[in-house]
């Protein structure tokens, strides 16, 4: 019995392990050390054993990496808006700022075309609004809130920075009427801006003026300016009236037709000036 614990209790059992076995696993492990060494094995087989563990935890992940992104995702979106709201309420204010802007850059146009027509014409102006432009029987009716009391004359001439608009027709004591250019009963003498040729100008009813009968052997062109001449002792010399827009042949005769766009209209600008002599 003591005999058989002391056989169990060898290190190596003769009968399955030999000497040489173990001479054989020393070897065999140096070999492999020195395999590990030179080739660097231990790395290799460390790095393929990572590529098969990758997938296993990125499937473990998984679920944790779906949440993260779906919560950054509804983050981003969230800030995103918030981002938004806040540029748009930027963009009105600039908006809103530019539109005063504006404003205030027509009013000083205005005010500084109105101080040239003052020096050029040399003549009393007489500043007013237009209160109540309509139509009639498809005629303009245009009230202004200035008359007889404000040293306003019948016949005189109506404009803006632009040029001129029209002529006082119907004279009150608060308010005048004022006939528009473009009416079929407007005419004045005109000359063009490159040549001292004088011309009869007429309103038709449309939004453009025109010169009937216009020999074809003249001198006006597309994009001409016509200003007032002042032979009718009615409008000063040099107001802008319109541009050369068309010259129509008239049938088989010796004349042209001209066709002339304002510079301005009563329904562009509701303040004028008014000559008032």
């Amino acid at each position: 019995m003591a005999q058989q614990r002391k056989n169990q209790l060898n290190l190596f059992n003769p009968q399955s392990f030999t000497f040489l076995s173990f001479i054989f696993f020393v070897i065999l492990s140096l070999a492999l050390m020195g395999l590990d060494k030179k080739y660097n094995l231990g790395s290799q087989i460390k790095y393929h054993v990572e590529l098969l563990k990758s997938p296993l935890y990125v499937t473990i992940n998984a679920p944790l990496d779906l949440k993260n992104h779906i919560a950054n995702y509804f983050k981003s979106q969230e800030q995103l808006l918030h981002e938004n709201e806040a540029l748009n309420k930027k963009i009105m204010q600039l908006d809103f700022e530019l539109q005063k802007l504006n404003f205030i850059k027509e009013e000083n146009t205005n005010l500084r075309q109105s101080l040239k027509i003052q020096e050029l014409k040399k003549n009393q102006i007489i500043t007013a609004e237009i209160i109540h432009p309509k139509k009639i029987n498809n005629k303009v009716i245009i009230t202004i809130n200035k008359g007889a009391s404000d040293h306003v004359k019948l016949g005189s001439a109506v404009l803006n920075n632009l040029g001129l608009i029209g002529q006082i027709v119907e004279l009150y004591e608060t308010k005048s009427m004022m006939m528009p250019a473009t009416s079929n009963k407007f005419q004045v003498s005109a000359v063009t801006d490159k040549t001292k040729e004088n011309f009869i100008l007429s309103g038709n009813n449309s939004p453009f003026l025109e010169i009937k009968r216009y020999p074809i052997s003249g001198k006006i062109n597309i994009g001409d300016q016509i200003l007032t001449s002042g032979l009718d002792h009615l409008y000063p010399r040099g107001i802008k009236i319109g541009k050369v827009e068309k010259i129509e042949p008239i049938g088989d005769s010796q004349y042209n037709r001209i066709i002339i766009r304002p510079f301005s209209t009563p329904e562009q600008l509701s303040h004028v000036s008014i000559i008032a002599e």
